[in-house]
């Protein structure tokens, strides 16, 4: 409980017992004073009784001043339950706007979040297939050396096995020449200068 209502149900408490204590205090006034119907003490008959009826009508104001205390604190509770209420509404109100827009603010990080994990993975998968291309063409390129330089190497070889036999083929040529010239060797014929 709040300390609000609490301090309201003693001081109600203290009412009540007060008004109970005034009630008690004109029954015994009246029961002294011999009246035992409040309806004789609206006739003074002698001036006991007219002091019965100045302690009642001070107990009935009494009385009344408790009821309208009591009912002025009662409304004052009934002001604070209402300001109570209104608040609270208030800070509802407040705080689901706030969740939404935290919502709207954290849907929207993590639609960005995922734009830019989406950019990042797309240049990612560019790169990988440019290096894949990039890779896949010195792969054909590199055959083609291979290829090239295996056929360079045959025909260097070829080359050279061509250059080993042209000796024996020009002393092949010469013995060729001489027997049939009859034994003259034929120089090739020199060049004039000019």
């Amino acid at each position: 409980m709040s300390r609000v209502v609490l301090g309201g149900l003693v001081w109600i408490a203290t009412e009540v017992l007060l008004t109970v204590t005034i009630a008690v205090s004109w029954a015994k006034g009246m029961e002294k004073a011999g009246i035992s119907d409040p309806a004789q003490a609206a006739s003074p008959v002698d001036g006991n009784v007219g002091m019965s009826m100045a302690g009642l009508f001070s107990s009935l104001g009494a009385v009344v001043a408790v009821v309208v205390v009591t009912s002025s604190f009662l409304c004052f509770l009934q002001k604070q339950r209402l300001e109570r209420t209104q608040l609270l509404e208030r800070f509802r109100s407040c705080q689901s706007e706030s969740q939404q827009r935290f919502q709207k603010e954290l849907e929207r990080l993590v639609d960005r979040h995922e734009l830019v994990q989406k950019k990042f993975q797309d240049q990612v998968d560019r790169i990988i297939e440019g290096q894949n291309a990039i890779l896949h063409e010195m792969i054909g390129a590199m055959r083609f050396i291979e290829e090239s330089l295996g056929s360079s190497g045959a025909l260097v070889q070829g080359i050279l096995q061509a250059v080993d036999s042209l000796p024996r083929a020009i002393s092949g040529l010469n013995i060729l020449v001489h027997r049939t010239t009859g034994g003259v060797m034929v120089r090739p014929a020199e060049e004039k200068p000019s």
